[in-house]
């Protein structure tokens, strides 16, 4: 099954092209572990080991997929960037998979002790999607399944197998092998539009006026108390929101929008006759009467004009409330959204409610999540109040929403901006409805979202941009013969931002196996990986008995593949697959993390939950590189990166840091102050880099060293299709370099060992199983 090992003296590695040996752990130590003997452990010195390296792996997955075609597995890493053409498989940008040959044998699934998980990315703007009309579709009259580039026509074209659920269906029509339906694994079917849309009036039992919108909306709630104005969190809210809506982009996705002011009382903003209008909402939450009259046109003549005079009314507001009536606004943006395909619902707030707000959605959490579900309505909170359990946070990830926490007024007009435009400037889906259906022998067991609503074969979601996943995870329960090809089809129904109505169809077929090392050829650690971490943020109660639960998984299949494929490895050497042999070292990063190790927050959890495979891996194993390396390449593809070891930071350079979320400029102390200054980045407490990055490109008066950095900044972004927030930290510089550090994983923390120690505790760990 394996090569002869043979011995690389050198660096003490040795590897048969499947797997890889760390060898020469001291049969001292290898005792002290198997009696438990801490004190003869302790007294033992660790082994230096030369471990896989993550960095080095991912630069040369980079080299090596330059493009990708579907029909080979398994896929390159999620943080290469790669062209792909589908000849088989949905595009790994849109569905990525743990395992791509699955166990012919369920008890060898059991075995093997990793999860079968798919995470699909359904919105993902890198892919390329196909689109045809939906009168073109064919499905299965068993199973309901689409017909797609596996299924079998006969040679007279009238009957086809569905690869599902293997019955016989006549067709209606004739196809041919170059229909679409059969060419490509990932289809767009766009549904016929509704008449029903286009009828404004429309009266029924409970609405007067009720217009129906083609397009989904977006509903800007703001708080004017006196707490919001002098926080300054009412005109920071003003602005940004000025910024989003002189954005042509953001009129582009939406067409209509509509802005409230709540304090005591809720009242509209909109236009009569060119002129701003107010209107004032009633109390009573049951009102029927929320008319579409409310919303704004962004498509009017004049609109920058209009804007202005609606911001110099905004603007001028005065408050002395001390309370809102949050539970009001809640229900208005809800009987607002009803009347269109779907809503984001952005709501500015000092505090997350008052006493009475608390209770109330406390008691009607359930009530508030279906009228938010049902609406298609999700809810994004920016608040100046930090709290670990509200029930307005659960309503906003119940709906897949988000909540951002300010801490003080700087941060406020530091970020906000950013993280506005990061809600209102993607494109999404909504009112979505996925469907999963597999070959007899796969059955699906977990579903990994934020969202409340599931039933035994669907998952709906208020809405997804094009950053949201959902995964799937599966098991193995009947035995199947050697190179049996399975199937998985996921379709997801939505609306887009134009109004179209769409089912999005993936297709994925893995084959099965009983040879060990063949199954461990094929998985993907990256994958694997996110899966572990989405299973922990699922159920955080339990965190730390479930993180013991993954360790131990690991370590038994660890096992299974020594004793399976590597039986004449000795005692004292670690075999590591090559395909999971990065798992290692990401578990640990995870197990240092300090979401992990401390006290994590219901929002932290509910985002981490969200992230795609990418987007994961940055985030629990950052990107490390000197800004030296990049002056020479000015390529991240290109730049040498860094093992996430304090040993490998220098005084003297300048490193850039990324974990998808943010961009750390660490600074050392002895870098010459010139070269700070060049770099515009001497005023490191002040500094306002939104405004650095988006400055005009052609600015005569930029350094070379600055223009530089500015495209690196600019190019990470590019990374993830989004604003980041990037902190600039000066070496020595307390408790803000503790950020930095904190990202150092191979390096001893929060009492868990440093990378070495921690595959020679693995390794005696897997002997003594």
């Amino acid at each position: 099954m394996n090569s002869p090992i043979k011995m690389h003296k050198r660096n003490n590695i040795i590897r048969d092209g499947k797997s890889q040996v760390v060898k020469d752990f001291p049969k001292g130590y290898a005792t002290s572990q198997q009696t438990k003997t801490e004190k003869i452990q302790n007294e033992l010195p660790k082994p230096e080991v030369n471990a896989p390296s993550l960095p080095s792996e991912v630069e040369k997955d980079q080299k090596i997929f330059f493009s990708f075609d579907t029909s080979s597995y398994p896929p390159p890493l999620s943080t290469t960037d790669f062209f792909v053409t589908e000849t088989k498989n949905t595009d790994p940008n849109l569905l990525r998979s743990s395992f791509y040959v699955i166990p012919a044998e369920p008890s060898i699934f059991q075995s093997i002790n990793l999860p079968l998980t798919t995470v699909l990315q359904p919105f993902n703007s890198k892919a390329l999607i196909n689109e045809i009309e939906n009168i073109k579709s064919v499905r299965c009259m068993e199973c309901l399944a689409y017909v797609n580039i596996f299924t079998k026509i006969d040679d007279l074209g009238k009957y086809f197998k569905c690869n599902i659920c293997n019955a016989s269906v006549e067709l209606k029509g004739i196809i041919t092998k170059e229909d679409p339906i059969l060419r490509f694994s990932t289809l767009d079917y766009l549904k016929k539009e509704e008449e029903i849309i286009y009828k404004p009036n429309f009266v029924d039992s409970e609405y007067f006026n009720y217009k129906f919108y083609k397009r989904p909306i977006f509903i800007f709630c703001i708080e004017l108390t006196s707490s919001s104005i002098t926080t300054g969190l009412f005109d920071s809210s003003l602005d940004s929101l000025e910024s989003v809506l002189l954005n042509r982009d953001f009129s582009i996705l939406y067409e209509s929008i509509a802005i409230f002011i709540f304090g005591r009382e809720i009242k509209n903003f909109c236009f009569e006759n060119e002129e701003v209008a107010e209107y004032v909402i009633t109390d009573d939450i049951n009102t029927p009467f929320v008319s579409t009259s409310l919303l704004i046109s962004l498509d009017s003549e004049f609109y920058d004009l209009k804007i202005t005079k609606l911001f110099e009314v905004l603007r001028n507001l005065k408050s002395k409330d001390s309370i809102s009536c949050l539970k009001n606004m809640l229900n208005v943006s809800c009987m607002l959204s009803c009347m269109t395909p779907g809503a984001i619902t952005l709501i500015y707030m000092t505090h997350l409610g008052q006493i009475g707000d608390f209770s109330y959605l406390s008691n009607n959490i359930t009530e508030m999540t279906s009228k938010f579900l049902n609406s298609s309505n999700s809810l994004f909170i920016s608040s100046l109040e930090k709290t670990t359990d509200n029930p307005l946070i659960r309503l906003c990830f119940n709906c897949n929403g988000n909540y951002n926490f300010y801490k003080n007024l700087f941060e406020l007009r530091k970020l906000l901006v950013k993280d506005v435009n990061e809600i209102c400037l993607k494109q999404r889906g909504f009112n979505i409805s996925i469907e999963t259906r597999t070959s007899d022998s796969i059955r699906k067991s977990s579903v990994y979202a934020n969202t409340s609503s599931e039933t035994t074969l669907s998952v709906f979601i208020s809405q997804m941009s094009d950053s949201d996943t959902v995964a799937f995870s599966f098991y193995i329960d009947e035995s199947v013969k050697e190179n049996t090809i399975l199937y998985l089809q996921i379709t997801v129904n939505f609306i887009d931002n134009f109004g179209i109505k769409k089912v999005r169809v993936f297709n994925h077929s893995f084959i099965s196996s009983y040879k060990i090392a063949t199954l461990y050829n094929n998985l993907c650690f990256d994958t694997i990986f996110c899966s572990f971490v989405k299973f922990l943020m699922n159920d955080t109660e339990n965190l730390k008995k479930n993180l013991e639960n993954i360790k131990n998984m690991l370590i038994k299949s660890l096992q299974f593949y020594r004793t399976s494929c590597s039986s004449q490895a000795t005692s004292t050497q670690l075999v590591l697959p090559e395909s999971i042999k990065l798992l290692p070292v990401l578990f640990q990063s995870l197990e240092k993390h300090k979401f992990i190790a401390n006290e994590i927050s219901y929002s932290d959890f509910r985002k981490i939950i969200n992230f795609s495979v990418q987007k994961n891996l940055r985030f629990f194993y950052p990107r490390l590189f000197s800004l030296t390396d990049y002056f020479v390449e000015e390529n991240l593809k290109k730049v040498n990166c860094l093992r996430l070891s304090s040993q490998n930071i220098n005084s003297n350079e300048i490193y850039i840091l990324e974990n998808s979320l943010k961009i750390y400029i660490y600074v050392g102390r002895q870098v010459e102050k010139e070269l700070i200054i060049s770099l515009k980045i001497e005023n490191l407490e002040d500094l306002n880099f939104y405004n650095f990055c988006t400055e005009n490109e052609e600015n005569e008066n930029i350094s070379e060293e600055a223009f530089v950095l500015k495209n690196m900044i600019k190019e990470i972004k590019e990374c993830y299709d989004k604003e980041m927030e990037v902190v600039v930290i000066k070496q020595g510089n307390g408790q803000i370099e503790t950020e930095f550090l904190e990202n150092m994983v191979e390096d001893k923390l929060n009492n868990v060992g440093c990378y070495g120690d921690y595959l020679c505790d693995l390794h005696f760990k897997i002997q003594k199983w």
